[in-house]
């Protein structure tokens, strides 16, 4: 090809045709440089689609921290729901010396702790990569700026609890002798202390505190993470409202109940431990949202945005709060439906 082109100079510079050779160098100078623009440009689209394949290589990772973390999460929430009840048995004196012989394990709530250990490496690559993402992911970093406040969170109650576990710990063993022994004599002190010593009581109604705030930081920990995975599965796999709430109920999450208006709820119904439910509005419009106690006072009211996913906070509450709420739904002020709240619960609206 150069000496083709070398040919047609020398003939046009031979023949003595000085403007049609200076009109072809120039032509042939464009054609160079359009070729050096078009190998760039073709090297810039491969640079971006590796850039591409390496983000949807860390995506996929990030997923799988994210399926993690709400495994992790589900374990706590779960054993923090058994455990409340044995604090609550202990605090309302409903336990009996035989309880304490025959569950040992009893006698260690106020040393109780526990640590989510969430996986955040793949998501703080996300964060410094934040720039080169695809626009359609704008949504996903939003979420996780939301969760980054609660990683900090999580940290905090997390290093309170064990704080106050270990002071818990040392004080029994530097106070009481025993808390060293294993005879008889010694288990029936224990007993007694554990059963009828109000100092003791109050220092356990302080750590249930810190347990409890722990578990609620973790429910919030779990919902902005299924959020987050809804979102990319909506994202990446185009999934739909059923595929949402078969992959909610496939990470232990329920439906809420739906009620009819008139409904009469069961006394023994409740809640323990105060959660974090998410909503996803599936329809073109805005829906309202009322939330009310089970006597039927109004708590909050919320806007659920077409096509969007929210999590609707939890409440704050101490050792008797009852949890329970009930959820109604409205389009341009009519009542739609009514739902009653249920552990580990989730709403879907099409």
């Amino acid at each position: 090809m150069i000496k083709f082109f070398r040919k047609i100079r020398q003939s046009l510079l031979s023949e003595g045709k000085i403007s049609k050779y200076f009109k072809y160098a120039i032509g042939e100078i464009f054609l160079v440089v359009i070729g050096i623009l078009i190998a760039l440009q073709v090297s810039n689209w491969n640079e971006r689609r590796k850039e591409l394949l390496g983000i949807e290589s860390l995506m996929d990772k990030f997923e799988n921290d994210l399926r993690l973390t709400i495994w992790n999460a589900n374990h706590d929430i779960n054993n923090s729901t058994e455990i409340d009840t044995l604090f609550k048995n202990v605090l309302n004196n409903e336990v009996s010396k035989k309880d304490y012989q025959n569950d040992p394990f009893l006698k260690q709530l106020s040393s109780w702790r526990f640590t989510l250990n969430p996986e955040l490496d793949n998501m703080r690559k996300l964060i410094e990569n934040e720039e080169i993402l695809p626009t359609k992911y704008n949504t996903v970093i939003r979420r996780i700026n939301r969760l980054s406040f609660v990683i900090g969170r999580e940290h905090d109650d997390m290093n309170v609890l064990k704080e106050s576990s270990e002071i818990a710990s040392d004080f029994i063993n530097m106070n009481y002798s025993w808390a060293r022994k294993s005879d008889s004599l010694s288990l029936d002190e224990a007993y007694n202390y554990f059963l009828n010593d109000e100092s003791y009581k109050n220092r356990l109604f302080s750590h249930w505190n810190k347990a409890m705030a722990y578990t609620k930081t973790i429910s919030r920990f779990r919902a902005e993470s299924l959020s987050i995975l809804s979102y990319l599965k909506v994202i990446r796999e185009a999934y739909e409202a059923n595929d949402l709430k078969l992959m909610l109920e496939g990470y232990e999450q329920t439906p809420f109940k739906l009620l009819e208006p008139e409904t009469l709820l069961d006394p023994a119904s409740t809640i323990n431990i105060s959660q974090w439910p998410i909503f996803i509005n599936w329809t073109n419009d805005t829906v309202s949202l009322k939330i009310y106690t089970r006597n039927g006072d109004l708590i909050n009211e919320e806007n659920l945005y077409p096509k969007r996913i929210r999590i609707v906070r939890s409440e704050d509450g101490n050792l008797n709060t009852d949890y329970l709420r009930i959820f109604e739904t409205y389009k341009n002020d009519v009542l739609q439906n009514k739902y009653l709240e249920v552990p580990n619960g989730f709403l879907i609206i099409e």
